[in-house]
């Protein structure tokens, strides 16, 4: 089965103090559940860098939502593709605060090269998506 993943970054227009962002990855959780959705959320200062990956009409109708959502400004996407499997199975909605240059660094990213991944046995995966699996595997266990 395809699976479609969208990696966008954004920046919040009202605070995102550590209660609100609580009360909406609990809502988002309880809908990514229904719907089979899949990602993680990483949050520093004001930004938001997030993976959503699912099936498709689900994947576009929740981007779509996102890109409109009034909780965020300057959405950019930066990765759009079909993968054979998913990179945040395990999670409704992971999230963790991070450190702001993080995102810049996922900003800044590369997203469109592509490279073989012969550790985790993909066939190809950008840069930028390596360096999101790795700020997701190094902050986790700080999850909200």
């Amino acid at each position: 089965m395809s699976i479609k993943q969208i990696i966008y970054v954004s920046e919040e227009t009202v605070v995102f103090d550590r209660l609100r962002l609580v009360a909406m990855l609990q809502k988002v959780r309880e809908t990514n559940s229904r719907t089979g959705v899949t990602g993680v959320l990483l949050h520093s200062h004001g930004r938001f860098a997030q993976c959503i990956e699912g099936e498709q009409d689900a994947i576009d109708s929740l981007y779509l939502r996102i890109s409109g959502a009034p909780r965020h400004t300057n959405v950019v996407k930066l990765q759009e593709v079909i993968v054979s499997s998913r990179g945040f199975s395990q999670w409704t909605m992971g999230c963790v605060s991070v450190l702001e240059s993080e995102i810049l660094r996922l900003s800044t990213s590369q997203w469109q090269r592509v490279v073989a991944d012969h550790v985790s046995g993909r066939p190809w995966v950008s840069p930028g998506f390596v360096l999101m699996e790795s700020l997701w595997t190094a902050y986790h266990d700080a999850q909200l």
